[in-house]
């Protein structure tokens, strides 16, 4: 803006006797706008409600969420957590524009239809996700999350903004975050299986990533949110069969691992495992019925395991050592 007409605005703005606001003065408000003074738009628009309070109208709600929706796009130009403050506003102020009860004749400031709720919802959602493409494309990843995040609230039941952030997380690999926006997803739409399928995705990036740091208590608790996706996947009860032997919970491996050979019936490390589980367990006990009756369960799965899986060195050999504690039994 140049700094005669910079100038005019302010001396204006002085001369509204002494912020004594009517129709005119909201015409002066958009020029302010219009003219990109946000600043004095918005202390122009405040006055504005004060003097009018309870009595605003709907231009006015309008004009005021033109303003707070301006002023966040420039905020997020400029990388200020404070944008997120106006794009709030910015969408009280449509949203009471849309329950204002001044529906009646026509308006000079805004040619609206009445749609323009959405409308202005969406060019306002449309101008976070530009400016939210524009850091991804400058590799400011962290701004592309948090642009698209401000999107969704402003927006909750449109898909472009969940993607964008799921999908930029994943590649910095910020599991947790990239699940939380999925979960959000999820919600949200309830019947899109490529969120669901995103989920499952970033589960099983997240149960790999603990595994290899040992996190087994962490591995569990996302296992069996997988198992909720994909309760028959028998994978998926075998690694948390394995995730429950590393906590020391033996019994409850043994569940999954049953389960396991049930869905996945020629995977002989399901046998080969129930066998290896139960086998500790007797060693762990003095000779007696209860070890044998263990050592003999072993031995049946181990049988499964060696059919399936003839020359499994290690299938073979605990099955010829279980062999020779029973024959001394």
């Amino acid at each position: 803006m140049s700094i005669r007409i910079h100038i005019i605005l302010s001396l204006l703005f002085l001369l509204s006797s002494a912020y004594s606001f009517g129709q005119n003065s909201l015409s002066f408000i958009k020029l302010a706008l219009d003219e990109n003074n946000i600043s004095l738009a918005e202390k122009s628009i405040d006055a504005y409600f004060h003097e009018h309070s309870g009595k605003e109208g709907r231009d006015a709600w309008i004009l005021k969420g033109d303003i707070y929706a301006r002023k966040g796009i420039l905020e997020l130009e400029d990388r200020l957590m404070e944008a997120q403050t106006s794009f709030r506003k910015a969408k009280h102020a449509y949203k009471k524009a849309k329950d204002s009860e001044s529906f009646q004749g026509s308006s000079s400031i805004n040619a609206v239809g009445e749609d323009f709720y959405e409308t202005k919802q969406t060019h306002l959602y449309n101008g976070i996700l530009s400016e939210a493409n524009g850091f991804y494309l400058q590799n400011e990843l962290d701004w592309t999350i948090r642009a698209s995040k401000w999107a969704m609230a402003l927006n909750p039941e449109k898909r472009k903004a969940y993607e964008m952030s799921i999908n930029t997380s994943l590649e910095i690999k910020d599991y947790v975050r990239a699940l939380k926006c999925i979960e959000a997803a999820c919600l949200q739409f309830p019947d899109d299986a490529d969120f669901r399928e995103s989920k499952k995705n970033c589960l099983s990036k997240m149960v790999n990533e603990d595994a290899g740091e040992g996190q087994w208590e962490k591995v569990k608790v996302n296992l069996l949110k997988l198992i909720e996706i994909e309760p028959r996947n028998g994978d998926f009860r075998f690694n948390l069969a394995m995730a429950y032997n590393q906590l020391g919970k033996p019994d409850e491996a043994i569940e999954q691992l049953v389960v396991s050979t049930r869905l996945n019936p020629d995977d002989y490390l399901s046998y080969y495992f129930l066998a290896k589980i139960q086998y500790n367990k007797a060693m762990a006990l003095q000779a007696g019925k209860e070890q044998k009756k263990l050592l003999e369960n072993a031995s049946l799965y181990l049988q499964i395991g060696h059919h399936i899986h003839p020359r499994q060195a290690a299938i073979n050999d605990l099955l010829a050592e279980i062999k020779s504690l029973l024959s001394k039994g």
